[in-house]
């Protein structure tokens, strides 16, 4: 998302500079793409090499705007440097809480009290959901005025359903999935805030029923091994097939037939959009977010976090009613159009950037 705002920005007005580590495959890119990029590693949340560094990159270059995109560490280095030299034009983006982590409640105490002092230090808010701008006012006291909701958009002219229906049969035929079988998808980083374990539960309740069901994982992750050791125990593994990390989420996508987002905590999960861009009926649980993005039983049908039983059903309820499937796959993709497309979040970046200068 934040690569494709950064090379989207309207040229003839913005000039970005990208501080970030060298090394990285988002580096990469972006210079790739023309953006000048400034080498940054932070090592922790303290890493006072790396605040020296950022206080001298702003000295040399004066920026009008400082913009940071990096969540709770990147912002907490800004915040010092901000202050430091007491810059006025600066805008944080919020798309999760690091007191939200899977950590012990002191680490999550510590992570609140920096985070609001991270925060208070930006003049500007940009947030992804509602959720998180009514948090971020409630929670750490940010006046209204200091905060604007920018829904997360994609190119929708990338992830659309009109692709070429070979490279699906190609696709499909690499996942080992033949024609009568049907695709339930899930797409993610294979960590506990996914929720892939109750999914799994819900295709072993499936597996007499519908043994035709394939479940494709795409990702990578900490919880992988634990995973596909849980697949073995429902007696699935034949059904489940890890495909690991890959990058064209799109091609994967095209692949399936039903999309799944088992979710217990989110921000606001660009893979919503891309699978209701590319047409997907989906399953997602109700979670503060992912309700933004999908109306139940119109673009998308919501269930219960940590619900094994909602999400069996709803499949089922799917693979039943085929024209049902088709048209939420069809308004989901209307409602990226309309409300999350690239040229929105751009456009309404790009107004929040000038409405500081001007101030």
């Amino acid at each position: 998302m934040f690569f494709n705002l950064i090379t989207s920005l309207n040229k003839n007005m913005f000039k970005p500079i990208v501080l970030c580590s060298d090394e990285s495959l988002f580096s990469k890119m972006l210079q790739k793409a023309g953006v000048r990029v400034l080498p940054l590693d932070i090592h922790s949340q303290f890493d006072l090499k790396a605040i020296r560094r950022v206080i001298k990159i702003v000295k040399l270059e004066t920026p009008s705007i400082i913009h940071c995109l990096g969540g709770g560490r990147a912002d907490f280095i800004a915040a010092n440097v901000i202050r430091y030299l007491g810059l006025k034009n600066t805008i944080t983006t919020v798309a999760v809480f690091p007191e939200d982590y899977n950590v012990h409640k002191i680490k999550k105490i510590v992570y609140h009290i920096v985070d609001r002092f991270s925060k208070n230090t930006f003049k500007k808010h940009i947030t992804v959901s509602c959720a998180i701008n009514k948090r971020l006012i409630s929670e750490y006291y940010i006046h209204k005025d200091r905060v604007v909701t920018i829904y997360n958009g994609i190119d929708v002219n990338i992830y659309k359903a009109d692709r070429d229906s070979s490279l699906r049969s190609i696709t499909r035929k690499d996942l080992k999935i033949d024609g009568k079988e049907i695709a339930i998808g899930v797409v993610g980083r294979l960590v506990w805030e996914k929720g892939i374990e109750y999914l799994l539960e819900a295709v072993s309740m499936l597996k007499t029923n519908k043994p035709n069901i394939r479940l494709v994982i795409t990702g990578e992750g900490p919880l992988k091994n634990k995973l596909v050791s849980l697949a073995k125990s429902f007696k699935i593994d034949g059904m489940c097939k890890f495909t690991g990390f890959k990058k064209d989420v799109a091609m994967i996508l095209d692949a399936i037939d039903i999309m799944i987002i088992p979710s217990l905590s989110e921000g606001f999960p660009m893979i919503v959009l891309e699978s209701m861009a590319m047409n997907k009926p989906i399953i997602a649980t109700n979670i503060k977010g992912i309700v933004e993005q999908i109306e139940n039983e119109k673009s998308g049908l919501l269930i219960n976090p940590r619900s094994p039983n909602e999400i069996a059903n709803a499949i089922e309820e799917l693979i039943a009613n085929p024209l049902k499937a088709k048209k939420l796959g069809i308004e989901a993709r209307k409602k990226v159009v309309k409300d999350f497309s690239l040229e929105k979040m751009v456009a309404d970046t790009e107004r929040v950037y000038l409405s500081l200068v001007q101030s």
